[in-house]
């Protein structure tokens, strides 16, 4: 999962930064500072991800007809 979030303030929103990329288990795999913009980049093992994908297959549940193919 990708979390992102930009950061500074549009009055009266002050934005915190620190986006994060998180793999199945809840483990952080890269984190962004929140004091500066930032590019992370992070790897989650394959099949860490294949096992989430088969137990929680969200992607069924997609509405094609609402957001194409």
């Amino acid at each position: 999962m990708s979390a992102a979030n930009r950061i500074g303030t549009d009055d009266p929103t002050t934005f915190c930064g620190a986006s994060r990329i998180v793999d199945p288990y809840g483990v952080t795999v890269a984190a962004a500072a929140e004091d500066r913009a930032q590019l992370i980049t992070g790897d989650v093992n394959r099949e860490t991800l294949d096992w989430a994908r088969q137990r929680m297959p969200v992607m069924k549940h997609r509405r094609g007809e609402i957001y194409g193919t």
